[in-house]
């Protein structure tokens, strides 16, 4: 049961927001806790995630600035963060990052103060960009290479190596000038997938998830009317035509046989469906207008079709996206699945969360997120 089944069913409450800060793996003392104004955190299908934290930096017992002439937050150290409630609640890992950035603020008004940033040390697999072409049969190797690099971060992936490889087909591909893990990342959304990362107790946790399989138990919101799910403070959706296709066409060459491999997809035939609401407007926006692709190298008809099939996927699911604003909710991140209601038979339904972002401050936790409409 998720932090907000338990709210709903009164076995938790969300009135005592609650954060903890570890620096070195040291919790840091209440003293300093006291001086936190601001605590963010971010998250995105794009990003590796990321936190900062605003404290007031002056020490009235002592005159001094408490913190920008001190070594506590020094870049490079590490920083952990927890977010939740306190009483019947409870805290979830946010990130385990690298502090990278630390920016004091000396105003003409007011106190002065510090903020520190930072972000999910998976960076650290960053490393150097690589030029590499990886031929068919070495499918694992990049993914061998980028596991082992995990476990000596102490961070597990949920999948096994060889189905991972076989799920995102890295068969004869280029990567070019990006660094591995990006690149892992950006060839897994080529294929329909995102690569997410997750802090659970036990350590950091790489997932593959594609974002139209069916999941269980979404996370329900509900605009004014929250007995039927989580309070959703704010929703602004978008539902735009202007650069969607009724078909995709990819044409390509294949060097080795001399031939011309052209294949046509159409947007009846996804695993992404339009919403039943809009099928008959979104059919007359885009009738008769073709995406044309010619860039893609592909070596026979069938992979020239999933290709295809996956570039259109991803076009159609900018169909409708939205922002929202919530109560404090740690669970709810960037792969998450929400089921939106009450803002209508148009916007109800399946949204699938492309970025998150948590704050606690003066004005309580608040989840604010980007999601877009997934219906399958």
């Amino acid at each position: 049961m998720n932090m907000l089944a338990e709210a709903l069913s009164g076995q938790a409450d969300l009135y005592v927001p609650a954060f903890e800060v570890l620096v070195g793996q040291q919790k840091l003392a209440r003293k300093i806790i006291r001086d936190v104004l601001e605590v963010n955190f971010h998250d995105s299908i794009d990003e590796l995630g990321g936190f900062s934290l605003t404290l007031a930096n002056w020490d009235a017992e002592e005159y001094a600035f408490a913190y920008s002439d001190e070594h506590l937050f020094d870049p490079g150290k590490r920083l952990d963060l927890r977010m939740g409630y306190l009483g019947a609640g409870r805290m979830n890992w946010m990130v385990r990052g690298i502090i990278t950035d630390l920016i004091p603020s000396f105003p003409s008004g007011g106190h002065p103060t510090i903020s520190v940033s930072g972000r999910n040390r998976l960076h650290d697999l960053l490393g150097e960009r690589r030029s590499k072409l990886y031929p068919e049969g070495l499918d694992a190797d990049l993914l061998r290479q980028i596991v082992l690099s995990l476990r000596d971060l102490h961070v597990d992936i949920d999948v096994d190596i060889g189905n991972l490889a076989a799920a995102l087909r890295l068969g004869e591909v280029v990567q070019e000038n990006e660094f591995d893990l990006l690149f892992l990342k950006r060839r897994a959304r080529q294929l329909g997938y995102e690569l997410i990362v997750s802090e659970e107790d036990n350590g950091t946790v790489l997932r593959l998830v594609n974002s139209l399989s069916c999941r269980p138990n979404p996370l329900k919101l509900a605009y004014r009317a929250a007995r039927q799910g989580g309070p959703l403070l704010e929703f602004q959706p978008r539902f735009s035509t202007a650069r969607q296709p009724e078909n995709l066409e990819l044409n390509s060459w294949n060097p080795v046989d001399k031939t011309l491999i052209s294949v046509r997809v159409g947007r009846s035939s996804l695993r992404i469906k339009d919403p039943a609401f809009d099928l008959g407007s979104i059919a007359d926006a885009v009738q008769n207008r073709t995406e044309v692709i010619s860039s893609e190298p592909v070596q026979d008809e069938s992979e020239g079709r999933r290709r295809a099939t996956e570039y259109l996927e991803r076009i159609v699911k900018d169909t409708m996206t939205a922002t929202g604003r919530t109560v404090g909710l740690p669970e709810l991140r960037a792969g998450t699945v929400l089921q939106i209601e009450g803002v209508g038979k148009r916007f109800s339904g399946r949204w699938f969360v492309t970025s998150s972002d948590h704050s606690i401050g003066a004005g309580g936790y608040t989840t604010s997120f980007a999601c877009r409409r997934e219906e399958i």
